[in-house]
């Protein structure tokens, strides 16, 4: 059985080599490494990376930055039986891809990977997207179970799921919010086997710089992130549903807004007590 770890990334640097070193260790012996570049010009020390190791890892260039195109372009040239999404800032063992293979043959079609990040605590349960579009547990789940999501940054289809529903959804663009769980979406639906393993763990860095979404400051109040949940909302789930989730929106917005306004009226206050002082 052979495995297809992808990774695409952007603008990544220090970590999309951290990355590369776990993918050259791993235990399996038939793997490819694709790495969906999407960076217009790399930094020295990592193009002297890539070039050492050019003989183990497929570079593939894109001109143009998007999350579904390289995902789709890694599943157009990889060459595996297995494929391995991961992303260009995370870090995991050696029997990662082990890990993912044995699930595959246990029967599942999709695999989701447990997700650790700094601030997250193990759950109860992996994630499941309930039919009103609310999603509870989390992919940081110590425990093996069933999910009907995945998320990007760690899973795994065979090539039944591409042959069976396709490729992704490309007109989620921007901050790309969802378009993972389009995918499961539309494989849990088509009725493809679904499974989450505690034990294909990977540490997600999330690197605030670097990724599709660089020049974005705020995904909250850029028009991308509610037209990917929008896009979402409105091709799985009936009109009640839609209108429950833009009034969902609406209210996360309003938080969020509400927390920058309190932000910025504490910094302005941080920066004005000093001159007052002064003054005295």
């Amino acid at each position: 059985m052979k495995v297809s770890l992808i990774i695409p990334t952007y603008k990544r640097e220090e970590l999309l080599v951290q990355t590369l070193e776990c993918a050259l260790k791993q235990d399996v012996t038939d793997y490819e490494i694709l790495v969906i570049d999407q960076t217009p010009e790399h930094a020295v020390k990592t193009m002297e990376f890539l070039a050492a190791y050019a003989g183990r890892i497929k570079l593939v260039h894109l001109s143009k930055p998007s999350v579904t195109h390289a995902r789709n372009e890694g599943l157009l040239q990889a060459t595996g039986d297995i494929l391995v999404f991961v992303d260009d800032d995370t870090s995991f063992e050696p029997g990662f891809l082990a890990a993912h293979c044995d699930a595959h043959l246990a029967g599942a079609d999709i695999v989701q990977g447990r997700v650790i990040e700094g601030n997250s605590r193990p759950v109860s349960h992996p994630t499941w997207l309930s039919h009103t579009l609310k999603f509870t547990g989390g992919d940081n789940c110590d425990k093996d179970g069933i999910t009907n999501n995945i998320t990007g940054c760690n899973f795994s289809i065979n090539r039944k799921v591409v042959s069976t529903i396709g490729y992704f959804d490309e007109h989620f663009r921007g901050i790309s919010v969802r378009e993972e769980s389009d995918y499961a979406r539309r494989a849990w639906n088509a009725g493809l086997h679904f499974f989450f393993s505690a034990q294909a763990a990977l540490f997600h860095h999330r690197s605030p710089s670097g990724g599709v979404t660089s020049g974005i400051r705020n995904a909250f109040f850029d028009e991308s992130y509610y037209y990917c949940e929008f896009l979402f909302c409105k091709k799985h789930f009936p009109r009640w549903v839609q209108f429950l989730y833009r009034v969902r929106l609406y209210l996360r917005g309003k938080r969020m807004l509400r927390r920058l306004i309190r932000a910025a009226e504490a910094e302005a206050e941080r920066v004005l007590q000093p001159k007052e002082k002064t003054r005295i």
